[in-house]
């Protein structure tokens, strides 16, 4: 190879004898220069970056790949180059080693970890609401009265599954998943690891929504004005109590039950053990979904444009921010509260500390139900037909015109 040629050239031009045994191995002759290479280093070591063989401003004038333009071959000038100074010694390597373009050899292409995609994947006609049991993703679809479960890891559809009429609500209790049927009055209590039917339970009229407390399941009856709390390992009934008007989002923050009041612009917040009524607080017009974040409440106020934030302890109200036209749902993740735009067809992100936009992300055609996986956000497109997942470490825009 020219490659090997050239080795032997240099050797000669720099006054050093070649032996013909090194002539005939081009392999002796790279041994020989790189142990030339560390004597010269070791008895007189550079301490100038002036003093290496390449520096940014030589491989910009040798022609050879440079920090700023790697990859790009540029033109070599034709003649000897002027020797570098390496200690004591003066050798010419650079010219002389360089291969040509005939001499390189292919190098494998680069593995760069990829981000996993956004995805946009068809489920039933109409979907409401999700959640997800650790490994699956479930949408309840109001138009197909059913459910799709789907592979968060892929968003592959693995099944479809039929339950009551008008399905709205979904929540998982860590073996089942339950379905809030607003057109049945019923609730469908699912078999998570087989999508296998256990169970259907009356409840009250419209049920809107539905959320798992440890030990019961509870639903809110946006008909009838009240909630429902069943015994999630038998579905009996164990209470009915009262809220406020039209109850849409419901949710369990460890110790109490919250509910929003459609019609009433209010959340209200009930003991789990008695169903008693421990306070009632004003939010924005039109409150929907409703989620905790480990210290505060979170309400979704789909008439106000507006997210409302109180400290879950005293129902004390620590701040209102502005997100996305016609709020309907919300979820807590990553450090984030995620806020489906159902007007505005996407969903903001806010820093649950401060309330603050961090950005906005595109969904389907008036996104509804939201849920974070642990590592990625996924929102159901209710007139799209769709549930998109999206990642959070995709940089979201920060431009109001897209909320």
């Amino acid at each position: 190879m020219r490659f090997f040629s050239k080795v032997g050239q240099g050797i000669h031009r720099s006054g050093g004898v070649l032996p013909a045994s090194f002539a005939r191995c081009p392999l002796k002759c790279l041994i020989l220069l790189c142990a030339l290479n560390l004597i010269l280093r070791a008895g007189n070591p550079p301490t100038d970056p002036s003093l290496h063989l390449e520096t940014n401003a030589a491989m910009a004038a040798t022609g050879s790949p440079s920090v700023e333009n790697p990859g790009k071959r540029l033109a070599t000038a034709s003649g000897d180059k002027a020797a570098r100074p390496l200690g004591t010694a003066t050798i010419e390597l650079i010219s002389t080693l360089r291969p040509q373009a005939d001499d390189l050899v292919p190098m494998p292409p680069l593995q760069v970890a990829s981000l996993p995609l956004d995805l946009d994947i068809p489920v039933g006609s109409l979907p409401r609401a999700i959640t997800f049991d650790g490994t699956c993703m479930w949408i309840a679809n109001r138009a197909s009265n059913n459910v799709t479960r789907v592979l968060a890891s892929t968003g592959k559809v693995i099944g479809t599954y039929p339950v009551g009429h008008e399905p709205m609500g979904i929540a998982f209790d860590g073996k089942h998943v339950w379905i809030s049927n607003f057109g049945s009055d019923t609730v469908t209590k699912l078999l998570a690891s087989t999508g296998a039917e256990l169970g259907t339970y009356g409840v009250g009229s419209g049920p809107s929504d539905v959320a798992f407390d440890g030990t019961h399941i509870w639903v809110s009856n946006a008909g009838s004005d009240n909630v429902t709390r069943l015994l999630a390992s038998t579905g009996a009934t164990a209470g009915t109590f009262p809220v406020g008007k039209e109850p849409h989002g419901i949710a369990f923050d460890g110790t109490h039950i919250w509910v929003t009041n459609w019609n009433a612009n209010t959340v209200m917040k009930l003991r789990v053990g008695t169903g008693e009524v421990a306070g009632t607080y004003p939010v924005g017009e039109y409150p929907n979904g409703v989620t905790f974040d480990g210290r505060c409440i979170w309400v979704a106020n789909a008439g106000s444009d507006s997210v409302t934030r109180l400290f879950a302890e005293t129902g004390e109200v620590t701040g209102t921010f502005a997100c996305g036209k016609n709020p309907y749902d919300l979820a807590y993740g990553g450090g984030s509260i995620w806020v489906s735009n159902g007007s505005a067809n996407t969903l903001t992100r806010l820093s649950a500390g401060s309330g603050a936009i961090l950005g906005n992300w595109d969904a389907g055609t008036f996104p509804a139900g939201v849920a974070f996986d642990g590592a990625q956000v996924w929102v159901v497109n209710y007139y799209s037909s769709t549930v998109s997942r999206r990642n959070p470490s995709r940089t979201g825009v920060l431009d109001a015109d897209l909320r």
